[in-house]
């Protein structure tokens, strides 16, 4: 007999695995993103695949691009649920 679960995550995706863990960085909390860590490139292309993947999982984000010289480059993003 099949199992019931109580909770589960669907992912947006559709073929091939996600490259970020989109869901667990849209739950609202604020978050930076390091270069070489969290994300790799520019993150002015990385802000496009943010909001590009706040479409597909239909919430609304906030991005800011931190700059600091001794720990690199930085996305801070925050999402929120869009209001229908």
């Amino acid at each position: 007999m099949a199992t019931v679960l109580k909770d589960f995550e669907f992912g947006a995706s559709r073929g091939r695995p996600e490259m970020y863990p989109w869901a667990t960085w849209f739950d609202g909390k604020i978050r930076r993103l390091e270069r070489g860590k969290d994300f790799e490139g520019h993150p002015a292309n990385f802000r496009v695949q943010v909001f590009a993947a706040a479409k597909r999982y239909g919430v609304k984000v906030q991005t800011s691009v931190e700059k600091n010289l001794d720990q690199g480059v930085a996305l801070v993003i925050k999402a929120t649920k869009e209001k229908k």
